[in-house]
């Protein structure tokens, strides 16, 4: 699974919009939509669960 289906037409339409950033993913949207911890993981390429636990709080 890739965050490019996500992230690449939301950075179009912020380039659409004369916006100058860049746009991530972040595991605390998935998270507070209701995905698992190990989806999150799989999702945005982690290895470990560290990184991830930061979502949760």
């Amino acid at each position: 699974m890739s965050t490019d289906p996500v992230r690449k037409p939301i950075g179009r339409l912020a380039a659409q919009a004369g916006l100058d950033i860049k746009v991530h993913c972040h595991g605390y949207y998935l998270v507070n939509q209701g995905y698992n911890t190990q989806e999150v993981l799989d999702f945005l390429g982690h290895s470990n669960l560290k990184p991830a636990m930061l979502y949760a709080n």
